[in-house]
């Protein structure tokens, strides 16, 4: 599983990575909004009584205390937009009574503590989509593991390809 910590991202980087792994989490076609004011939404699906809204919260370097300021604000967006889901994404290091919060917050009506996504969650999701990693070069440019892959491409490719051969 990937250990990444997304220091590397522009908040505009992070909402698209989490929206991609939302989107391949839950085979959705998302529809993404440009950059400032969102009105509480940074991706969203809406089809028939389905409306499903993400909001992403970059606070890596403000932590928690930022983040829970910036919930507080976003709680009555969220009651306007009346979703029947709401998803939630931070780069901010999050424990179960943290996700508590932040769902007390927004309202147990709208935002599921399985519907908080910190750093582990995305990390554990990265490692089942790997279309979506490779997709967002700024994340794994910060990664040795990648970069090794990357530089020693040829010796792995050639490594797979003889071991098919072999079965």
């Amino acid at each position: 599983m990937p250990d990444y910590d997304f220091h590397q991202l522009s908040p505009l980087d992070f909402e698209q990575l989490a929206r991609d792994l939302f989107a391949a989490e839950e085979g959705l076609a998302l529809e993404s909004f440009k950059a400032g004011k969102d009105q509480g939404m940074d991706f969203r699906y809406a089809r028939g009584p389905d409306k499903v809204i993400g909001q992403c919260k970059h606070y890596l370097r403000t932590g928690l205390d930022g983040l829970l300021q910036s919930v507080k604000v976003e709680a009555p967006k969220v009651a306007r937009l009346d979703p029947s889901r709401y998803v939630f994404a931070t780069s901010v290091p999050l424990s179960p009574d943290d996700k508590d919060r932040i769902r007390d917050l927004i309202g147990a009506q709208y935002l599921a503590s399985g519907d908080i996504w910190g750093p582990a969650e995305l990390n554990e999701r990265l490692g089942r989509h790997e279309g979506v990693e490779k997709a967002h070069y700024k994340l794994w440019l910060a990664s040795t593991a990648v970069l090794e892959r990357v530089l020693h491409n040829d010796v792995a490719t050639q490594s797979e390809f003889a071991v098919r051969r072999v079965h």
